[in-house]
């Protein structure tokens, strides 16, 4: 998969242009629009005539009902087969965008543009594309590959501190599951901007790219990325029901600790690992608090796509030492996190 960092802008325009204005495919949710539609405009004049089409912002709007908009207005303007979506937001409008082109026509091609932290060492990436279905995250989607990413961290400005901070969840996983002196590495980054420089977000994608190719379908090692999902998913998807919904990031934050102990349960793992969490939790997750009854979450861990078993989880015997494939019964969880 082609990564573009904005150093090579020249390259992208470039596979921008050799599509035809009129088969260019613009998707935005409102905040997208309003801060990044401009630099857009700037960076691609070839795109400045393209159909716009613009959902509301927010995880809610990763849904059926927002794809067959989006479709209906593909159609309207005529998209065929040599069209492409080209998605400009943050982790929902890359899987819903990709979700859409992946299925129009049996497949048109799209790019990413993600426009936060979290879309770009993650979300954008990887080819995993869907929408969730009865409050639960990502049931219906598909593997598709973006033609290519576009990676321009000045769109990180536009962010508020919080989603900065969601994305580092993400890659604060890759981290653990993938260099060895992670501990160290964690602790010694302490501010926001020790994380997010074009260099640091680049290795994490390579993290993530590096496992994808050698198991796109996420039937073996790709299964690590898991890590804090499947608790996490379900707190995400709780929070949802809630007047104060979580950030995809602040539930894998608390899923990844919960995960740990199961981890230290299960494999002696080192609990120095949940301590630097801990760590990373009071320096930029200080208000997290998300509290529920391990019950609530049981509808949407037995809905977990790894569920075999059991309920499956990805966890980590150490660090840069995960453990797939690991089944759980409800029982054993309720004994263990109630």
């Amino acid at each position: 998969m082609l990564v573009y960092p904005s150093s090579q802008l020249s390259d992208i325009q470039e596979v921008i242009a050799g599509y035809t204005a009129k088969n260019c495919f613009l998707l935005y949710d409102k905040n997208t629009l309003q801060h990044c539609d401009k630099v857009i405009r700037t960076q691609f004049s070839h795109l400045n005539d393209a159909k716009r089409i613009v959902i509301p912002a927010g995880e809610q709007y990763k849904s059926l009902d927002q794809s067959i908009k989006i479709w209906d207005t593909l159609v309207a303007g005529n998209a065929n087969r040599n069209s492409v979506l080209i998605n400009i937001g943050g982790g929902v409008i890359t899987d819903i965008g990709g979700f859409c082109a992946s299925n129009f026509k049996r497949g048109i091609d799209f790019i990413n543009i993600p426009t936060s932290l979290l879309g770009m060492v993650d979300a954008s990436i990887g080819g995993k594309n869907g929408v969730n279905f009865r409050n639960i995250k990502n049931q219906i989607g598909t593997f598709s590959k973006p033609k290519c990413v576009y990676l321009n961290t000045d769109f990180l400005e536009t962010l508020p501190r919080n989603e900065l901070h969601s994305g580092l969840s993400e890659m604060i996983k890759h981290v653990l599951l993938f260099d060895p002196n992670a501990l160290e590495l964690i602790l010694k980054r302490s501010t926001i901007s020790e994380w997010i420089s074009e260099e640091g977000i680049l290795k994490s994608i390579n993290y993530k790219l590096n496992i994808v190719e050698k198991d796109y379908h996420d039937n073996g090692q790709r299964q690590s990325l898991n890590f804090g999902h499947t608790i996490g998913h379900a707190i995400e998807s709780l929070s949802h029901t809630t007047k104060k919904p979580l950030l995809h990031g602040e539930a894998i934050l608390l899923g990844m600790m919960e995960e740990l102990k199961l981890s230290e349960n299960r494999f002696n793992t080192p609990v120095k690992i949940r301590a630097v969490l801990k760590a990373v939790k009071k320096v930029f997750f200080p208000i997290l608090d998300f509290k529920y009854r391990f019950e609530k979450l049981i509808p949407y861990l037995n809905q977990d796509k790894k569920n075999a078993s059991g309920i499956g989880f990805s966890l980590l015997e150490d660090v840069a030492k995960p453990k797939l494939k690991v089944m759980i019964s409800i029982e054993e969880l309720q004994n263990e996190l109630a």
